[in-house]
């Protein structure tokens, strides 16, 4: 079992878009697989900020891919927060990218799920 990361430094080395980027993604590519049996109850945090290093590095079907893992595990967590924000995101990448007028379900359950944090 892998201990609990310093998910601080992962966020402030993605949102500089720094090289420490690549080590963050580094760091996570290092949980042994299968993580979902290795970080259980932290999948969508994991999944989340691989979406964040994926949008530093320009890669948009990863970044889409893992915003909806991030929100499938917050909501099997009850991790209201992460599934807002992955919600926020796929809606952003829906609406404003792609111009697609399905989005408009995933800003609906953003806010179903930032009104159900406490």
């Amino acid at each position: 079992m892998v201990k609990e990361a310093n998910t601080s430094y992962c966020f402030v080395s993605i949102l500089n878009k720094s090289p420490n980027s690549k080590k963050s993604l580094a760091f996570l590519d290092s949980i042994p697989n299968p993580v979902e049996k290795n970080i259980k109850g932290r999948l969508a945090d994991y999944f989340s900020i691989k979406a964040l290093i994926n949008d530093g590095f320009k890669e948009y079907s990863k970044l889409h891919q893992n915003y909806i893992l991030a929100l499938k595990y917050a909501e099997e967590e009850n991790n209201c927060e992460v599934a807002g924000e992955a919600c926020l995101e796929l809606y952003a990448n829906m609406h404003y990218i792609e111009n697609d007028s399905t989005a408009l379900k995933y800003l609906e359950r953003a806010k179903q799920h930032y009104e159900s944090c406490d």
